[in-house]
């Protein structure tokens, strides 16, 4: 679960970054469009003066108006990269409340349990609990009526720590 959002978190950061890139080239590309439109016109006579300003106006000072906006937009935008839209402290929360309520049912867990001794939501208990088993801590089981109940087999109850045998 965390792995995907943190996945998810880069490619956003790279899009951004390289729409940025590109946009920086727009801009400097439109710059030297300026420039040489300038030069062009301003070395070839025009004879008609209406003619010249509207050259001017179209394909000199439009395109580096463009060009000085987008790059003080930028500059504006220089540290609005995307932020994780996930606080991390909240898996360490969901964590804690999983394995509270493992403790307290001999390591069998379904979603709902979660979500009604948490703030957090049936499918975030249920991608919690996918992925604790993905990683090996917990073992899927499915009861009769069809309902998926995870057993966390490292967690144990204080009678079974209590039995537990020295070695």
């Amino acid at each position: 679960m965390k792995k995907d959002r943190d996945s998810n978190l880069l490619v956003r950061r790279l899009w951004f970054k390289t729409k940025r890139a590109l946009l920086k080239t727009a801009a400097v590309l439109m710059i030297i469009w300026s420039i040489l439109w300038f030069i062009v016109m301003l070395t070839n006579g025009v004879d008609e003066i209406g003619l010249f300003l509207i050259m001017i106006l179209l394909f000199g000072i439009l395109p580096l108006g463009v060009a000085l906006y987008i790059l003080g937009h930028l500059k504006k935008t220089k540290y609005d990269l995307p932020e994780p839209d996930y606080d991390p402290s909240k898996d360490q929360q969901l964590e804690k409340i999983v394995l509270a309520i493992a403790v307290s049912q001999d390591g069998l867990v379904t979603p709902a349990d979660i979500a009604l001794g948490s703030e957090f939501s049936l499918e975030v208990a249920k991608q919690y609990l996918e992925s604790l088993r993905e990683q090996g801590f917990a073992h899927l089981k499915i009861a009769e009526n069809g309902t998926y109940v995870y057993h966390l087999p490292y967690v144990l109850s204080y009678d079974q720590k209590k039995n537990a045998e020295s070695i």
